[in-house]
């Protein structure tokens, strides 16, 4: 009796959980809520590059870029697509399948043309699972990416180029 009982308690814990790992072994929420998926008025930024992609590159500190140690270990990248939808991807080296939306975090953005950001939700596992809305402040000529928080900038990614042999993905979801 003790030992069903303790199996109905763990059944019950895991159905509990709002997100599951796909079979890429990419965690996913397991009903999704964006706020930002197809949200009306959709502008894209004339600035935000759709074909390459941005790569973490370091931090500001005391308004001077410092490369962060961790970014020569794990490729952080954001790549946007021109209708809304985005992949976050984080791996150990960039190669073809770099950018296969398979093996990525699909997420979504939207420019606020009066404040001038760019908001990119993103679903995470910390505290049970929850949707998060960083803005990003892109550069006039488009090639740098800083996360804005507070009125400090942050984060920064500089874009790169994908190569021509690179296989073309386009976003299903």
């Amino acid at each position: 009796m003790v030992k069903y009982f303790s199996v109905l308690v763990f059944l019950m814990i895991l159905s509990c959980i709002p997100y599951h790992k796909n079979e890429y072994g990419i965690y996913e929420p397991n009903s999704p809520n964006y706020s930002l998926k197809d949200k009306k008025d959709f502008t894209l930024p004339k600035n935000l590059d759709t074909v390459n992609f941005y790569q973490y590159n370091g931090f500001y500190e005391n308004g001077i870029i410092k490369t962060d140690d961790n970014a020569k270990k794990v490729k952080w990248c954001l790549k946007f697509f021109d209708n809304g939808r985005l992949l976050n991807v984080s791996k150990k080296e960039v190669n073809y399948e770099f950018l296969n939306p398979k093996f990525a975090n699909k997420e979504y953005y939207f420019y606020d043309k009066k404040k001038e950001l760019i908001k990119i939700e993103s679903f995470v596992t910390t505290e049970g699972g929850q949707y998060n809305i960083i803005n990003y402040q892109i550069s006039k000529n488009g090639d740098t990416l800083t996360s804005v928080t507070n009125s400090r900038m942050e984060y920064v990614f500089i874009r790169e180029r994908i190569p021509n042999e690179w296989k073309r993905y386009k976003p299903d979801w």
